[in-house]
């Protein structure tokens, strides 16, 4: 926390008549200012930034969108006057709030598509170029439940991100801070970047009433001010130690670049600068306390109870009407700002942004256990004939179960799963097929994996193959067990992610 301490005040207050500066008069001064100037000495080192970006899955929207049935991609796209495709725009009267969310990403993926090589190219790039339509089909709603999941992530992840500086930025803060925006200190320093006004002499600049200057606006000004004496001055060097040379000002601008190292001489340059959040909140916690009021005045440096002209009285900073009732006020500290943004993004460097690793690394998750999906679309086994009419009804249990799995799809037709269910397009609805009575509604009840069983059943463990797993002690139809992992390992991860 910013804090202001009385004790300087009392180690710097003068009497009250004009006193000529002396050699080392602001040495106290200088010591809490100094971890503020050296911030922008050399190259200025910075800890990298390891926050992981967000990783791309516009691949995965587009696998997302080719599994899609025909009818589901064409809602998105219509073509223009010249027959060329573009987005369709949401209809005014699509309520769901989840549609509103997904609606650009789904138009940019079916756009997409129309590319002709478009859908040859990502069912290459998932190893599903041989794969028919049933196999497609077979792992959609997997495929869906992973992708809907990983833009919720990506949604949560935009909406709480943070803006984050460069290396430049961090940088160009720091010199902000110090020197104004310049690289250092050199001839041509004064200027409303340096203390707000155009350039003029050090009484007119450190001794502001007529609020032309801001002395406190750069800790260069600051320094200048405070280890620097007016034109009229020689041979004093207010912050010491006392070595002989001049650290006057010019009669109408700060001082000379070759007068800046003797200014600074109590505050060595850092030759191996390292930046970091503590460095930069101690620094800045050093500089103002560095900072005192007296009635309306702000003062930094001995004030001799007269003046801060630096020639017949104080080589001070005094600032008409900014403190109150002996308390400074802080707003026309400009570095203060400039070296808080620096801190905090230090921070987040050193401490990492634990917020989006974790969704980077579920995103990672998610698109690893897709490939996982489709990497399995080989081993599954369709059925060759389906249901028909003539077959036994299904029982009520076969209905309930099926009318259960397909209302949990309700608005999202991108998710219902076409082998047993489909989707009413009016109400947006997902609804159990309707299957003829006796027969298993496809996919499920226990007739669709007793036939699959058949076929493996009683097969020795040598010729236990070409679609069978010896499990046990028996051959059992293998794609029952990639299925039912598949599906199981997209509810799990997908029922743990938080966004």
């Amino acid at each position: 926390m910013i804090q202001t301490i009385t004790t300087l005040a009392l180690l710097v207050m003068g009497s009250a008549h004009a006193t000529p500066p002396k050699d080392g008069d602001n040495a106290a001064a200088m010591t809490l200012i100094c971890p503020a100037l050296q911030l922008a000495d050399g190259d200025m080192a910075i800890v990298p930034d390891t926050t992981p970006k967000l990783p791309d899955v516009t691949d995965l929207y587009t696998l997302n969108m080719t599994l899609a049935s025909n009818e589901w991609q064409t809602k998105f796209t219509e073509q223009d006057s010249n027959n060329k495709f573009k987005a369709t725009e949401i209809p005014q009267s699509e309520k769901s709030e989840d549609w509103k969310a997904k609606w650009q990403t789904w138009t940019y993926a079916a756009l997409k598509l129309k590319d002709p090589t478009a859908k040859a190219d990502v069912l290459k790039r998932y190893n599903l170029q041989n794969a028919n339509t049933e196999k497609l089909a077979a792992i959609r709603t997997t495929v869906a439940a992973y992708v809907d999941a990983i833009f919720e992530l990506s949604k949560a992840a935009e909406a709480n991100k943070i803006d984050r500086l460069s290396d430049d930025e961090v940088k160009n803060k720091v010199r902000k801070a110090v020197y104004g925006g310049k690289q250092a200190y050199d001839n041509s320093m004064g200027g409303k970047e340096m203390r707000g006004g155009t350039a003029a002499g050090r009484d007119a600049v450190c001794q502001e009433t007529a609020g032309t200057h801001n002395p406190v606006q750069t800790i260069a000004t600051i320094v200048a001010c405070t280890c620097g004496t007016r034109n009229t001055l020689r041979n004093i060097q207010p912050c010491g130690p006392k070595t002989g040379g001049n650290v006057e000002w010019e009669a109408g601008n700060m001082p000379q670049a070759a007068k800046w190292p003797l200014s600074r001489q109590a505050c060595p340059v850092k030759s191996d600068n390292k930046l970091t959040a503590a460095g930069v909140e101690t620094a800045i916690n050093s500089a103002v306390q560095a900072i005192y009021g007296e009635g309306n005045k702000l003062y930094i440096g001995k004030y001799d109870g007269a003046g801060c002209d630096g020639s017949t009285a104080g080589a001070c900073i005094s600032y008409q009407g900014q403190a109150t009732s002996g308390t400074p006020k802080l707003e026309k500290a400009e570095w203060l700002p400039e070296l808080q943004a620096v801190a905090n993004e230090l921070k987040k460097r050193e401490t990492g942004d634990t917020a989006a690793i974790q969704k980077a690394t579920q995103i990672e998750q998610l698109k690893a256990l897709t490939e996982a999906a489709t990497g399995h679309v080989h081993a599954i086994i369709t059925p060759v004939n389906p249901p028909t009419a003539s077959e036994p009804r299904t029982t009520s249990g076969s209905t309930t179960v099926a009318r259960d799995t397909c209302n949990k799809h309700h608005g999202k037709n991108a998710t219902c799963p076409t082998d047993k269910c489909t989707y009413d397009e009016k109400e947006n609805k997902c609804n159990p097929k309707v299957a003829v009575e006796g027969a298993a509604v496809p996919g499920t009840g226990e007739g669709a994996a007793d036939k699959k069983e058949e076929r493996c059943a009683g097969k020795p463990e040598k010729e236990c193959r070409d679609g069978c797993k010896w499990e046990g002690e028996s051959c059992k139809d293998s794609s029952l067990f990639v299925n039912k992992k598949l599906a199981l390992m997209a509810c799990v991860f997908v029922s743990s992610v938080k966004f």
